[in-house]
C-alpha cells in the first residue's frame, strides 16, 4: 500500500456548485414562497388573465424583500406595493 498515493475518496473536485445542487429551493430564496406554491399562483394568474412574471417581479419580490428586512407590513404598505406595481404595468 502506497501511503503517499491519494485515495479516490479524498480527492475533492473543484466544481462550481449552485443552490439547486444542494436542495435549496431557489424560488423560496427569491420570493419566500415554495416552488409548489408558486406553481399554484402561476396557474391562478393564467386562469385570471394576470401576467405572472409581472406579479412575481413587482409584487411578490417586493413583499419578500420587506419581510427579509423585518419591516412592518400593514395594509397601507401592501397597497403601496400594488400601486407601485400597477404604475410599472
Amino acid at each position: 500500500m502506497d501511503l503517499f498515493k491519494p485515495s479516490s475518496a479524498l480527492i475533492i473536485e473543484d466544481k462550481p456548485t449552485n443552490m439547486s445542487n444542494k436542495g435549496i429551493d431557489t424560488t423560496f430564496v427569491h420570493y419566500g414562497i415554495r416552488k409548489e406554491d408558486m406553481n399554484i399562483i402561476e396557474q391562478l394568474c393564467a386562469e385570471n388573465d394576470v401576467d405572472f412574471s409581472w406579479l412575481q417581479e413587482n409584487i411578490l419580490r417586493e413583499f419578500h424583500s420587506l419581510r427579509i428586512n423585518n419591516e412592518e407590513i400593514d395594509q397601507k404598505t401592501i397597497e403601496k406595493i400594488i400601486e407601485k406595481a400597477l404604475n410599472k404595468k
